[in-house]
């Protein structure tokens, strides 16, 4: 195997290991295939390494680390002038911070992944990134500023056809914020788009909740 080869493979097997819950055992295999992008000078093979492991101490609660990481993830994307992965980075802390109960950082750090993912034309980036900080103003009681990001979020996963559950989901939240601050009306109308978005994807639970939520409202 080429030096390439191995770090793919090493990355491949540590996300794997991640997706199955086994994180210290990711981070292992992560910092094989990081050490490998160092000797190769593989700054690719690296980013990847180091998402990986970065992910995985974010998933164990060692959010410090995490952050170290992605930090050192964010010096080498922004040297190679990769405006999707350097967006992601963004996003990932906005997360860790918003973990940690800091909005301010999460916000700040949101807003830096959307106008990164504007730039670089990232539609399922930029959805994400409106949904992330509807959520961080729904944590600070905005809820005006939060159902305004949930129907950015709406609008931009609307434009992706494969996005259906994304676009139902979003939509449920737009209604449901709606009827936080009592405008019902709004409120009934996302959530009957929503059900007919759930009902298509043959989401059960989701259209259960959102049929309930209409009624909830219908009998005020």
């Amino acid at each position: 195997y080429t030096h390439t080869t191995q770090i793919k493979l090493y990355v491949l097997v540590s996300t794997s290991k991640r997706h199955l819950g086994q994180y210290d055992e990711s981070i292992k295999i992560g910092l094989k295939a990081e050490n490998l992008a160092l000797k190769a000078n593989d700054n690719n093979g690296l980013i990847a390494a180091l998402s990986q492991i970065g992910e995985s101490h974010r998933e164990l609660g060692q959010l410090d680390k995490a952050i170290e990481y992605n930090k050192r993830i964010l010096q080498l994307s922004k040297e190679q002038n990769d405006l999707i992965s350097t967006g992601n980075v963004y996003d990932q802390l906005g997360h860790i911070y918003f973990s940690q109960g800091d909005t301010t950082a999460s916000l700040k750090h949101h807003e830096q992944a959307l106008k990164l993912r504007k730039q670089s034309n990232d539609l399922y980036g930029i959805g994400n990134s409106y949904e992330s900080i509807a959520q961080v103003y729904v944590a600070k009681e905005n809820y005006l500023q939060a159902v305004h990001y949930y129907k950015l979020c709406y609008t931009s996963f609307s434009k992706l056809e494969s996005e259906q559950a994304k676009i139902a989901s979003s939509a449920a939240n737009v209604g449901l914020l709606y009827s936080w601050i009592s405008n019902n009306r709004e409120a009934i109308i996302y959530f009957e788009k929503a059900a007919k978005l759930y009902e298509k994807i043959h989401d059960i639970d989701g259209l259960t909740w959102t049929y309930n939520q209409i009624g909830n409202l219908y009998s005020i």
